[in-house]
């Protein structure tokens, strides 16, 4: 799951730190912060991986935490996301 990022990936990272260690990547983040246009500022990693179906696959990992889907990619236009309050509700993708 780990590929040349930092050893406790729950720790919260700014989204330039996120773009940092995990370009090319899927991840799930927990309890972000957003601005008032809904893009995200930071957040804690529980999940990361090339494979979005696999994301989809550990939603499960963000708990009862608000969580955000996000895909880090180095042109910031092929950027998608998606929020969700709580398990259970599935994301607004944007």
């Amino acid at each position: 799951m780990n590929i040349e990022t930092p050893n406790k990936i729950s720790k919260r990272l700014s989204l330039a730190e996120i773009y940092q260690y995990y370009l090319n990547r899927w991840v799930l983040l927990i309890e972000p912060h957003l601005d008032d246009n809904l893009n995200i500022l930071d957040g804690e990693v529980v999940y990361h991986t090339s494979d979005k179906e696999d994301l989809y696959n550990h939603l499960h990992l963000s708990g009862k935490y608000s969580s955000a889907l996000e895909y880090i990619a180095k042109n910031e236009l092929l950027r998608t996301s998606a929020t969700s309050s709580k398990v259970g509700d599935f994301c607004n993708i944007y």
